[in-house]
């Protein structure tokens, strides 16, 4: 199941495999707890006082300052490879494991509302904590659902012309971004949630002379909701304006896998990865583009990344049985 993140929007192919990674230099271990695999998704909570690690069929809690386990919920389904605020004051999560999703209660981690989703693969879901509403996209199918009760919405979005391959909300919902499958799989269309209606258009560009654009593998709206990340594969990341679609900023330094914007909208990272497939964490300052830090994490495949809501903290999430803090006044540049 391939899922798209709100705030920080991931939708990538997840590692099965468990590797060693390499501590990132400043960075700090912490070691996973017990036999269920590495990690494949998390966030801060708590005002980053905690980590949330999703892993096989389980969630778990970890205290930042002590690096220890706090708190773990067994979750229905497969490999937790999703978890979102689920309202705007962050007291529960959306998690998403398979073809499952459940709320959390994020102080206490208790299980609420369970729901089964269904629908051709990939599959991708997004959150508007202030609407009390998530969105599931499947196939060419984009629909919205109460997230207490898991009741179906009436939603403005028609049909898309061909499967999904990569899906976001913007973090005020007022936007959603996509991508299909097929032809025109390099190009992003960004809509008008309300009227259903299209914003703007995000046309691919060829990377080899006479060949197709290359695929949009994920799209990540800023927390602002003023920008969209297109990321191209294994290519360049490009940011473009919502309203005009108009072409930002391009990121080409290495092929890019994974993005995540800062809560503030300072800064965001991206996991780039070369010929040799070692793979880098790299953060930049959203505001020129200058480099904050270089945080090399060796070949591990890297499955989630998120900010903590003052900037301070990253947390690099590897396929492996640790993950890492990362203060922002390391790795620089």
């Amino acid at each position: 199941m391939q899922i798209s993140k709100l705030v920080s929007v991931y939708a990538i192919a997840f590692a099965s495999a468990i590797c060693a990674a390499d501590v990132p230099p400043g960075g700090v271990e912490v070691p996973l707890n017990g036999d269920r695999g590495g990690g494949q998704s998390g966030l801060f909570i708590d005002s980053g006082k905690k980590v949330v690690v999703g892993r096989k069929r389980i969630v778990e809690v970890y205290d930042v300052e002590k690096k220890t386990m706090v708190g773990s919920q067994e979750i229905k389904g497969g490999a937790v490879n999703v978890i979102l605020p689920a309202d705007s004051d962050g007291s529960h999560l959306l998690v998403g494991a398979g073809t499952m999703l459940s709320v959390l209660d994020s102080e206490t981690i208790k299980l609420g509302g369970v729901f089964e989703m269904s629908g051709p693969g990939p599959r991708f879901v997004g959150v508007i904590p202030a609407g009390g509403l998530f969105w599931f996209a499947a196939g060419t199918n984009i629909k919205c659902f109460d997230i207490q009760s898991g009741a179906a919405k009436d939603c403005a979005i028609a049909p898309v012309a061909a499967p999904l391959s990569a899906f976001a909300i913007a973090t005020d919902g007022s936007h959603l971004a996509y991508a299909v499958q097929g032809a025109g799989a390099g190009d992003v269309t960004v809509v008008d949630v309300k009227t259903g209606k299209v914003t703007s258009e995000i046309k691919g560009k060829s990377m080899n002379v006479g060949m197709p654009p290359p695929a949009v593998s994920s799209v990540v709206f800023s927390p602002d909701s003023k920008e969209v990340a297109v990321n191209i594969g294994l290519g360049p990341l490009r940011r473009h304006s919502v309203e005009t679609g108009q072409l930002i900023a391009e990121y080409a330094d290495d092929a890019g896998v994974l993005v995540a914007y800062s809560g503030d909208g300072t800064m965001f990272a991206r996991v780039t990865q070369n010929a040799s497939m070692q793979r880098t964490v790299t953060v930049y300052k959203l505001s020129g583009g200058s480099v904050v830090a270089k945080l090399p994490v060796g070949k591990v495949s890297v499955t989630s990344l998120a900010f903590s809501h003052d900037g301070k903290l990253l947390v690099i999430i590897p396929a492996a049985k640790a993950f890492y803090l990362c203060p922002m006044t390391v790795g620089k540049k």
